[in-house]
């Protein structure tokens, strides 16, 4: 779970960017779903990347 001052900052960002306040529990709700999206893309992004490094160490070493 986000602490209370990053749901408070998506508060700003989400009004700014779409002129809708949102109540304490909406933006708890809504900022801890982009945090694990986020989350879930950057782990994605990781583990795909390591592979490639792994298959270019590989074509290395069979060199």
């Amino acid at each position: 779970m986000l602490p209370k001052e990053a749901v408070q900052e998506f508060k700003q960002i989400y009004f700014r960017k779409f002129g809708e306040e949102l109540n304490d529990r909406e933006a708890t709700e809504k900022a801890n779903r982009v945090y694990e999206l986020h989350e879930a893309l950057f782990d994605y992004l990781l583990e795909e990347s390591q592979k490639v490094v792994n298959q270019h160490e590989s074509a290395s070493i069979n060199k």
